[in-house]
């Protein structure tokens, strides 16, 4: 069979979700040989695969493909079909600097995602997933009691939560998050929190209480972590991406975001969940970069501690009662 070749070069979380695309891929063709290309600084994360794949970095000079034309030569030598689970101009270029026929290449729907952030609600049907629309580049099916990366040292952790975000607007502030951990901790859970000094948070005056804060773990150190959690609350980042991966029950508090554009989680597993209010103002932006055009920010600031705190209760609940239906061995159980 023809060799099938996965471009996804950023983000950590887009990387994090595609990675479940791959995953459906080697369980459908065992024997096919698959290849995923991203930047250089996720492959760590995209070798926690539970299936076999060439991973090959790119971007960087000791990098499989420094650049663009180290890529395309490996292309044109090989053959390919190239899945592009990401349509963005960088890969449309990669695309056009030779023989075009054996690519597939993921559609944007730039025009309806504006019209969603405009007030559009039915410009996408509510289940529309990123995930999904790759998965459809070959006509795949993802089974939903299957998680798709697998860590060989998981660290045994408690409730972790993940304050942080690349852009402020989407992240829950860290005081709300010092809250949950004060009362996750008097119901005798074990709480930690996950942080790193480039999120740019303001910690003044936080209180954590008992709770144990990990600062600046290298990357490989954060994913033993999730792998390990009880559970995880986390903003829409990165992070919450890996832990859906990874299977851990994981609850994404969303904001200015919208899962029909990306937003974690991607999938409809029973582990992964988003608290959600629902405002006639959401969403307003696909990455959370843009400010707030409503007083308040009342999407993710209306949004209670208590609130929080009942939605992943029931969750650990529900997956104490099924969470023994993933799959972490290669098979449904």
């Amino acid at each position: 069979m023809q060799p099938i070749l996965f471009t996804r070069f950023s983000a950590l979380g887009d990387v994090a979700s595609s990675l479940r695309v791959v995953d459906a891929a080697a369980m459908a063709w065992p024997e096919r040989d698959l290849t995923f290309v991203t930047h250089e600084r996720y492959l760590s994360l995209v070798k926690l695969l539970r299936v076999n794949c060439d991973v090959r970095g790119y971007g960087r000079p000791e990098s499989a493909f420094p650049d663009f034309w180290s890529l395309r030569r490996w292309i044109d030598q090989q053959r390919p079909l190239v899945i592009d689970l990401h349509g963005s101009t960088r890969t449309r270029v990669l695309r056009w600097m030779g023989d075009r026929r054996d690519w597939r290449v993921l559609r944007k729907k730039r025009f309806q995602r504006r019209s969603l952030c405009q007030g559009n609600d039915q410009a996408l049907p509510a289940d529309e997933r990123v995930q999904q629309n790759q998965a459809g580049l070959l006509d795949l099916e993802m089974p939903l009691d299957r998680s798709w990366l697998v860590h060989p040292h998981p660290v045994p952790s408690g409730i972790l939560l993940v304050p942080g975000a690349a852009w402020a607007w989407k992240r829950w502030s860290p005081q709300r998050f010092g809250d949950l951990a004060r009362r996750l901790s008097r119901r005798g859970h074990r709480v930690q929190i996950l942080l790193s000094s480039g999120d740019g948070l303001d910690l003044d005056g936080v209180d954590w209480g008992h709770a144990e804060l990990l600062l600046d773990l290298p990357l490989m150190d954060c994913f033993a972590h999730l792998a390990g959690a009880q559970a995880v609350v986390s903003n829409d980042t990165g992070f919450a991406h890996v832990a859906e991966g990874l299977g851990r029950p994981v609850l994404v508090l969303i904001g200015p975001t919208d899962q029909r554009m990306g937003a974690a989680p991607q999938s409809s597993n029973l582990w992964a969940r988003a608290v959600h209010l629902g405002l006639d103002c959401q969403p307003c932006s696909q990455k959370g970069d843009r400010p707030c055009r409503v007083p308040g920010r009342p999407c993710l600031d209306s949004l209670s501690v208590a609130q929080v705190e009942e939605s992943l209760l029931r969750l650990i609940d529900d997956f104490s009662t099924f969470g023994h239906k993933i799959c972490r061995d290669g098979g449904s159980q």
